[in-house]
C-alpha cells in the first residue's frame, strides 16, 4: 500500500479542514464501490462534477489518492476504476483513511478542548486519542470520568463501550451501548449503530434482555436500525442475524424464502464493509446459506 500511504502524506499537508473534507469523500467513494461491487456506475467519477472537483481534486494529493486507489483517466472528463480492481486493495485502504481520519479527530478535539477549558471534551478526546492507539483500558478510564461530569450525554457511553468490546468486556460493553442508545435521539445514526452493537454483545452476553428481545421486537428494531445507519457493517450484520434466526439467542420463529433472501443481502453487504479478513469471510458463507435456504 506504499502509493496510498505517499498519497495520504500529500493529502494530510492540506489543513486539517481541506483534508477532513478531502478524505470524508474519498471514504464514501470506497464505502459506495464495496457496497455494490458489481455496479459500474459507482466506479465512475466525472472530473466535473462539483463535490469531486471542490473536495478532493482541489486538495493537494487528491487526485493522487484517487489514482493509488486503481482510478484512472478515461475519456478527458472521467475517471474509471476498473471492475477486475481488488476489493482486498480497497479494504486496506478504506482502514488507512479510517485511521487518517480518527487520527485528525483526535487531535482537533484535542485542540477545541484545551481552547475551551471544558473539562468533558478535554477527558472525552482523550479517550478517543487512546482508542485510535488502541489503548483501551486508558480510553476507558477516560470515558468513565467524562461519563461522571456529564451523565447524560450519549457518547461517552457509545464510546465506552466500543473500549469494552475491543479488550474483551462484551457484558458490561452491552450495558454501555443500551445506555448510549437510551440517550442519543431515536431514529439517529448513533442510536442505530449503538443499538446495533449491544445486539452483537447481547446475543453472547449472560445478562438482562431488553424489551424488545423477542422475534418480533427485534424485526422491527433491526429494520429501523439499518434504515437509520445504512453504511454502517454493523447495522447489516444485526439485521441479516435477526432475518436469519442467527445465533439463536431468543425464541425464532418460521423463516420465509424473502426473509433468507434479504438475509443474504445484507449478509453481502456486511462482508463489503468489513475490515477483517477472516470475519469478511464468514459473513460470505453466511449469506451463501442463505440463498441456498432461499432455494430449498
Amino acid at each position: 500500500m506504499e502509493p496510498v500511504d505517499a498519497a495520504l502524506r500529500e493529502l494530510l499537508r492540506n489543513d486539517t479542514e481541506r483534508s477532513t473534507l478531502a478524505l470524508s469523500t474519498v471514504q464514501k467513494i470506497v464505502n459506495n464501490i464495496l457496497s455494490h461491487q458489481d455496479d459500474p456506475k459507482y466506479r465512475r467519477l466525472r472530473t466535473e462534477n462539483k463535490a469531486i472537483k471542490e473536495k478532493v481534486l482541489s486538495a493537494v494529493g487528491g487526485g493522487a489518492l484517487l489514482e493509488a486507489l486503481g482510478f484512472a483517466a478515461q475519456g478527458g472528463d472521467e475517471l474509471v476504476l476498473p471492475m477486475q480492481a481488488s476489493p482486498v486493495t480497497l479494504l486496506q485502504a478504506r482502514m488507512q483513511i479510517d485511521t487518517a481520519l480518527k487520527r485528525m479527530a483526535a487531535e482537533e478535539q484535542a485542540r477545541d478542548a484545551a481552547e475551551s477549558g471544558d473539562e468533558y471534551q478535554e477527558l472525552f478526546a482523550e479517550g478517543i486519542r487512546y482508542g485510535s492507539q488502541q489503548d483501551h483500558r486508558r480510553a476507558a478510564r477516560a470515558f468513565r470520568e467524562a461519563i461522571k461530569l456529564s451523565p447524560d450525554r450519549p457518547a461517552a457511553y457509545h464510546n465506552l463501550g466500543s473500549a469494552l468490546k475491543g479488550s474483551g468486556h462484551h457484558v458490561e460493553a452491552a450495558q454501555r451501548f443500551l445506555e448510549a442508545k437510551e440517550r442519543y435521539l431515536v431514529g439517529s445514526a448513533g442510536w442505530a449503530t449503538a443499538t446495533a452493537n449491544a445486539f452483537t454483545m447481547l446475543v453472547h452476553a449472560e445478562v438482562a434482555k431488553p424489551e424488545w428481545w423477542n422475534d418480533e421486537g427485534l424485526k422491527a428494531m433491526s429494520a429501523r436500525v439499518v434504515r437509520a445507519a445504512p453504511g454502517d457493517g454493523i447495522a447489516h450484520q444485526m439485521r441479516a442475524n435477526v432475518l436469519s434466526g442467527y445465533p439463536k439467542a431468543w425464541e425464532v420463529g418460521p423463516r420465509s424464502m424473502a426473509e433468507f433472501r434479504e438475509a443474504a443481502t445484507h449478509y453481502d453487504r456486511a462482508a463489503a464493509l468489513c475490515l477483517v479478513p477472516a470475519a469478511k469471510a464468514g459473513f460470505a458463507i453466511f449469506a451463501d446459506v442463505c440463498r441456498r435456504r432461499a432455494a430449498a
